[in-house]
Formats: structure tokens, C-alpha cells, sequence
């Protein structure tokens, strides 16, 4: 595919510092993560892949939608783990996520890391939005020459994920997704039973909870307002389903993201 356009939609670049050895994080983002360690080290494992071991100033680059299984290391003889990431939703070509049409090595090649961590300082510290944007575009073609070139989700695929995307907060019921369509619902079943191997249901819950997670880690309003952002009006039985996908409750994941 020939690269006619790149849209920086949304960035945010974010720090820890915390001295808890073998901190355990199962989250998933709506947005692609690309994670660097500059003391102690992380174990990052995507799916049902086995967990890889980074080192110092190693850096994992996850895919937006697909669940992360990590684990946070202290450096040995600090006692502290500190580490700074960048979250990036990029569309090209007007329709495609970076993500879509480009495979990224789980662990950045050596020889990017110094420059990595540049550019997340420049874009942390700099106030000017257009030499925020233009480091962000210099990560953008890091990821592409690394980047394998994959053949993109089809239409249909592509055009449920946008449409249940853009009205999280709203009735999403199997009749609208339907009507929106143009199919029948029990094809709407088979559609959704055939390409995400869930119900109409599941998968917009998956969602919301991504989305949550996306405002926990990088927002500071209330879990009411977060539950009610990402569709959930019950939150009791958004509580309950953020723990049962994730383990700990929204309030829990939140503490221990932060420490």
C-alpha cells in the first residue's frame, strides 16, 4: 500500500515511578503503546504469546486492541523501576490504523532506544505543539522502516470496529448494529460469530472496557464518569466486568497503575 497521508488522531506521553518488584498488569488500549524502561525492566507478553524479557531501556510496542501481560521489574540495586511511554492513535490514508497495515517487532531494535527516549522527553517537556508533532512523525517513520508491511481487516471488519468505536456511550443493541449494517440480526450473529468469535454484546463490552482502560491510565476523572464515557450506565456491572476481564476493579487498577 503506497502511504498518502499520516493523521496524528490523539498522543500522550506518560511516566512512572514505582518501587514495587513484579507488579502485574492484563490490560488491553485503544491505541498502539510503545513503552520504554529507563531503570529496572518489564516482561511483556501480547495474547497468548509466551512473555519476552526486556532489558534496561528496553522498549515493547504493543498493538491498540490486543491484551498486554506485563510485569514490572525493579532495578536491583535502586530499588525502583522508572520507565516513560508514548500512546499514539495514527490513521493513514484517511481509513487504515498504523497498526493495520504494519506488524511491529514486540521489542524495538537496540540501536533506536537512545532515540526513543528523546523523542518521548521532547514531546513530555516541549510546549510547542508543532515540534511535539514533528517528533512524533520522526517515531511515526522509526515504525514504519521497522514495520512489516500485513494486509489490512476487511471492510465489513473495519467498518464494525469504527462504527462501535464512535458510539461507545451510546444503546449499542444487536437492532442498531443491524440496522447499521443492513443485515438481518441473525446474520448480524453469524457475522460476529464468524469474525471475532463473540456475540454482538461481548464485543462491544470489550470495547468499553478498552476504552476504559484508555482514560484510567490517562485521565484523572472519577470511575462514574469513566464507566458512563465508555457506554457503562450500570456501574456495578461495569465493576464487575472490568474485574472479571482485567482482575482488580477499576479503583484497584488504578492505584497500582499509578504507584
Amino acid at each position: 500500500m503506497k502511504i498518502k497521508t499520516i493523521d496524528i488522531q490523539y498522543f500522550r506521553t506518560s511516566s512512572l515511578n514505582m518501587s514495587c518488584d513484579g507488579l502485574k498488569h492484563v490490560k488491553s488500549l485503544p491505541f498502539l503503546s510503545i513503552v520504554q524502561a529507563t531503570r529496572g525492566f518489564y516482561e511483556i507478553g501480547i495474547g497468548s504469546a509466551p512473555p519476552t524479557t526486556l532489558k534496561e531501556m528496553g522498549t515493547f510496542i504493543a498493538p491498540a486492541y490486543q491484551m498486554q501481560h506485563i510485569t514490572h521489574h525493579t532495578d536491583p540495586a535502586s530499588g525502583n523501576m522508572t520507565a516513560h511511554w508514548i500512546f499514539l492513535d495514527v490513521v493513514v490514508n484517511h481509513q487504515y490504523r498504523l497498526d493495520e497495515i504494519f506488524r511491529f517487532p514486540l521489542v524495538l531494535p537496540v540501536e533506536y532506544e537512545s532515540t526513543l527516549c528523546t523523542i518521548i522527553d521532547t514531546v513530555t517537556t516541549q510546549d510547542s505543539l508543532c515540534l511535539k508533532l514533528a517528533e512524533i512523525y520522526r517515531l511515526i517513520q522509526i515504525l514504519i522502516d521497522i514495520g512489516t508491511p500485513q494486509e489490512a481487516e476487511d471492510d465489513r471488519n473495519r467498518l464494525i470496529s469504527s462504527y462501535v468505536k464512535q458510539h461507545l456511550a451510546e444503546r449499542l443493541s444487536p437492532a442498531v448494529l443491524a440496522r447499521e449494517l443492513n443485515v438481518s440480526i441473525p446474520t448480524l450473529f453469524r457475522i460476529f460469530r464468524q469474525n471475532f468469535d463473540m456475540t454482538p454484546a461481548n464485543y462491544v463490552n470489550n470495547m468499553r472496557l478498552m476504552q476504559a482502560v484508555g482514560l484510567l491510565d490517562t485521565t484523572d476523572k472519577s470511575i462514574t464518569e469513566i464507566s458512563k464515557l465508555a457506554g457503562f450506565y450500570d456501574q456495578p456491572l461495569f465493576s464487575r466486568l472490568f474485574k472479571h476481564k482485567y482482575g482488580v476493579s477499576p479503583s484497584e487498577y488504578r492505584h497500582d497503575f499509578r504507584r
